[in-house]
Formats: C-alpha cells, sequence, structure tokens
C-alpha cells in the first residue's frame, strides 16, 4: 500500500496505515471512518513510502472491497497539534462528527487472496 504524509514526519506523528472494510464507508463519502481491520505503523520520516500486508494477513481477511488510508490527527485539512486541539471535523454529508480520512488505494479480496 503506497502512502504520502504531508509534512515528511510520519514517524513522529505516530502516523499508521489502515485497511478498512469498504461496505463500512468508501471515498469519496467524507464519513468518519470505521474500524480497521489491519494496521500497518509508519515508523520512518520520509514524504512518502509503502507498507505491505502479508499473504497470511490477507487470508484472514473475508471476501470483499477494502480501501488503505493513512491515519495521524486530521491532517487532511488542519494538520498537527491544532487539529488535535480542535477535535473532529464535521462530517458535512451526515452532519455528525468524524475525521475526514486520506484513500490511497483499494484492493478487492476474493478466497484470501488480493485480485485487484
Amino acid at each position: 500500500v503506497g502512502w504520502s504524509f504531508p509534512g515528511g514526519t510520519p514517524g513522529d506523528c505516530n502516523a499508521w496505515v489502515g485497511l478498512f472494510d469498504a461496505s463500512e464507508g468508501d471515498w469519496p463519502s467524507w464519513r468518519a471512518r470505521g474500524a480497521y481491520v489491519k494496521f500497518k505503523q509508519i515508523r520512518e520520516n520520509r514524504p512518502f513510502g509503502a507498507k505491505s500486508f502479508s499473504a497470511r494477513e490477507i487470508s484472514t481477511l473475508p471476501d470483499g472491497t477494502y480501501f488503505a488510508s493513512v491515519h495521524a490527527g486530521d491532517f487532511f485539512h488542519r494538520g498537527g497539534a491544532a487539529a488535535a486541539a480542535a477535535g473532529p471535523t464535521p462530517d458535512p454529508v451526515a452532519g455528525t462528527g468524524g475525521v475526514p480520512f486520506c484513500v490511497s488505494q483499494r484492493l478487492v479480496v476474493e478466497g484470501g487472496a488480493v485480485r485487484a
């Protein structure tokens, strides 16, 4: 899963790449993210990179469509300490609180393997 991080310091910001069930919310819906099904911590400080989910990790997922996104506060709109202090961003579609997410890619799992 490819990722990019504004400012280039994801390791210092405790950033992580989450893999989410697309049936619980997908881009560009602007819904607050649901619970992740898998995640990988980004420990390095650089503006972009990639994280891999192993065949064993993928094989435990039910068939379906998933999306990957990067999380570390609310850097999508405000970023850094200001975002943490401001709290969740209101959801303009549902009218509820939630933190928008940046999606890097989506994939389809069938029979315990990535199809697309």
